[in-house]
């Protein structure tokens, strides 16, 4: 997705948090901080991973080797990527941004321990303890980036 189209959805959001009482003056990131709320960008991406989820742990009806590649089982002392998939090469834009490949990365960069947890609702808590920023493209988070 492009930036200007994250920024376009993301407006809809800004405007309603910087219309309620007491939190015109503050950024749109403390603002949400306050409420407790994601952007919408990065509840996308949570929700993609709780679908990637669904899908690796067997719980949906969609069948994970039709859709994903799996590392082979690989463990070193360096790395232990058993539940990686392998992103695809993609030659346009509307591949890559495809359900199937936009969060490949953020995916293989979770803990093996958390994609390989039980159940969903402690896939949901536990996850809302990793730090996404490096995947998320919007204005919102550019200056976190740069710090």
């Amino acid at each position: 997705m492009y930036v200007k189209h994250i920024d376009a959805i993301e407006k809809v959001q800004k405007r309603f948090t910087k219309r309620l009482p007491r939190m015109q003056d503050l950024s749109y990131l403390e603002r949400l901080a306050i409420l407790g709320w994601d952007s919408l960008e990065l509840r996308r991406l949570k929700s993609d991973l709780c679908l990637y989820y669904n899908i690796y742990s067997h719980h949906s009806s969609i069948d994970r080797c039709e859709y994903f590649q799996l590392n082979p089982c690989l463990r070193t002392t360096r790395s232990t990527n058993e539940c990686n998939f392998i992103k695809p090469f993609c030659h346009c834009d509307v591949l890559q941004n495809s359900f199937f490949i936009r969060q490949i990365d953020a995916w293989n960069t979770l803990p093996v321990e958390l994609r390989c947890i039980n159940s969903l609702a402690g896939f949901k808590r536990r996850i809302n303890s990793v730090n996404f920023i490096t995947f998320l493209k919007g204005s919102a988070y550019k200056a976190q980036q740069v710090v």
